[in-house]
């Protein structure tokens, strides 16, 4: 009996699974957003209207600090970030509230109200153990 012979995988499963396909902040169309872009206001993937993304630092629950791009939407305060290919939604709702969707690649999934940290103006938090922080 002979043994067949498969060609090895040549893709990494930690990277398939690390950043769902299509989750990537994008604008109405679909069309993934980047450093730089867009180049004028246009309208995003959740609703809103978002404007040129720029680098930033965040901090996801109790993740560590790690790269990201920042994009302020809505000229109200609202911002949209992109961790990793991780797509979030924020939406002001009042001066220290925000509501969260996150872009699982396939739909909108809510997180939820998070309140300004009043220890750290840059995070948003809901509870102890949830937070958002944009540097």
């Amino acid at each position: 009996m002979r043994a067949l012979r498969l060609p090895a995988l040549t893709f990494s499963l930690a990277a398939a699974l690390s950043a769902p396909a299509g989750a990537q902040v994008k604008d109405r169309h679909g069309n993934e957003l980047h450093v730089g872009s867009p180049l004028k206001p246009v309208a995003d993937y959740d609703g809103g209207t978002i404007s040129k993304g720029r680098p930033a630092q965040c901090v996801l629950d109790r993740d560590p600090r790690k790269v990201c791009t920042f994009y302020p939407r809505n000229g109200d305060g609202s911002f949209a970030i992109d961790v990793e290919g991780r797509a979030y939604y924020a939406d002001k709702t009042a001066p220290n509230r925000i509501t969260v969707d996150y872009d699982n690649g396939a739909r909108m999934v809510p997180q939820g109200a998070f309140t300004r940290s009043p220890r750290d103006p840059a995070c948003w938090v809901q509870g102890a153990s949830r937070k958002i922080c944009v540097y």
